[in-house]
């Protein structure tokens, strides 16, 4: 019995296959989606970079169709005009503002717009800290 299970247990790792990750979409419709930073942005060099950076991260998922757009908005908590004809080409509008606080740290403030449901999917803050 011993050595049946040796013997199964070396084949199995002689025949071992590495893991491999697989993104699989449901639909093969995938969103238009567009990142903002608002014109009450102070750091506009920083944030610009954290843009760059999510786009990057969403265009290799492949789950998102990143886009240009000449929207301009003031501030997040603006409203958005949703029958504007630059927002109205997306489905998602992702809205950044950077804001540097007394601490020299900043805050990132994000929302997330579902253009298509005229909404807000998601509104979240992020503390970066300024450490050398």
């Amino acid at each position: 019995m011993r050595i049946l299970i040796l013997f199964i247990i070396s084949i199995n790792t002689l025949f071992a296959i590495d893991a491999q990750l697989d993104i699989i979409r449901k639909n093969s419709i995938i969103p238009k989606m567009t990142i903002l930073i608002t014109q009450n942005t102070k750091d506009k060099k920083l944030a610009r970079l954290v843009k760059i950076l999510l786009e990057k991260d969403l265009k290799v998922s492949g789950h998102f169709n990143v886009q240009n757009n000449k929207y301009n908005i003031k501030s997040i908590n603006d409203t958005v005009n949703y029958l504007d004809k630059e927002v109205s080409k997306n489905d998602l509008l992702l809205l950044l503002e950077m804001k540097k606080q007394n601490n020299n740290n900043f805050l990132l403030k994000t929302k997330l717009y579902d253009i298509n449901k005229k909404d807000i999917l998601l509104s979240r803050n992020y503390a970066i800290s300024n450490k050398n």
